[in-house]
């Protein structure tokens, strides 16, 4: 299921830089099968002008990624979901960026382990950054 969602003036990293709400606003995707963690970044940014869409497992967010007609600016991946988790749904975006030649899209893992999963969230699956929830 995906939602879109716009509202007024917070901070967002993106692979553009710093954005705030005066600024264009970012398509942010968030893949997140907990509706507790949705909601909490759903309401953070609620207070921007950003574009968040949202999915509950990594094969939507793979099929979101593949069928936009405007590519999102980040995604927010969780790692652990049903369906495809995180990890293989982000190896298979860097995979179809690679084949297309597009620009890699910012990935953060979203992880409630985010102690636990140091390096291996990183290198093999192609993220950028991790967040704690």
């Amino acid at each position: 299921m995906s939602r879109a969602l716009r509202g007024g003036s917070a901070l967002l990293v993106s692979r553009r830089g710093c954005f705030s709400a005066g600024e264009r606003a970012e398509r942010i995707l968030l893949a997140e099968d907990t509706e507790d963690n949705r909601f909490l970044i759903r309401n953070y940014l609620s207070k921007t002008s950003h574009v968040l869409v949202e999915v509950e497992d990594g094969e939507q967010a793979l099929d979101a990624v593949v069928s936009s007609e405007e590519p999102f600016d980040l995604i927010l991946m969780d790692m652990q979901m049903p369906v495809m988790d995180g990890y293989e749904a982000t190896r298979r975006i860097r995979e179809w960026e690679q084949e297309l030649g597009r620009e890699r899209v910012t990935i953060v893992a979203l992880t409630a382990y985010a102690k636990e999963a140091g390096e291996t969230v990183h290198g093999p699956a192609g993220l950028r950054e991790k967040l704690g929830l």
